[in-house]
């Protein structure tokens, strides 16, 4: 998951306090895009689509482009956006202002989260599999009973 790769002078508190600030500014991220609605609109959808192009074009030789690593971020930008649309769809009554209708009292709607769920657990699972099946006898061969000791 971290591999962390120490530059001259640098210790192991540098790297794990890098690791912290990365943790605190994803959590205080977090809270500004779900506190407002216009700041989810940008996290989840505008963020991600200029990210997007940046990524196929500018940075194209330096990003992964595996099936695996699309599916991963896209999914989870897939899963964020539907609970955005959850969370902040509703009618409003344009002659009182009362909410007449929300996508959170939708029983087809909040099937969502657990299927985006099930696709990510998938996603990674056959993920696995192709690893397994790639390395497969690289290293040590089929385990084939137990080993006498």
């Amino acid at each position: 998951m971290f591999t962390f790769n120490y530059a001259e002078g640098a210790t192991f508190f540098s790297a794990w306090g890098m690791w912290f600030v990365v943790f605190a500014g994803l959590f205080l991220f977090n809270e500004f895009a779900r506190r407002w609605k216009w700041a989810g609109f940008f996290s989840f959808i505008i963020l991600p689509v200029c990210l997007s192009i940046i990524w196929a074009t500018a940075l194209k030789e330096k990003t992964y482009t595996d099936w695996f690593h699309l599916a991963k971020v896209y999914s989870a930008t897939a899963g964020c956006i539907g609970f955005w649309c959850i969370r902040h769809i509703e009618k409003k009554d344009k002659i009182t202002g009362q909410i007449t209708w929300r996508l959170a009292d939708n029983k087809i709607a909040l099937c969502f989260p657990p299927l985006i769920l099930a696709i990510n657990i998938l996603e990674a699972v056959t993920r696995d599999f192709e690893v397994g099946m790639n390395y497969w006898l690289t290293n040590s061969g089929p385990i084939e009973g137990e080993v006498a000791g």
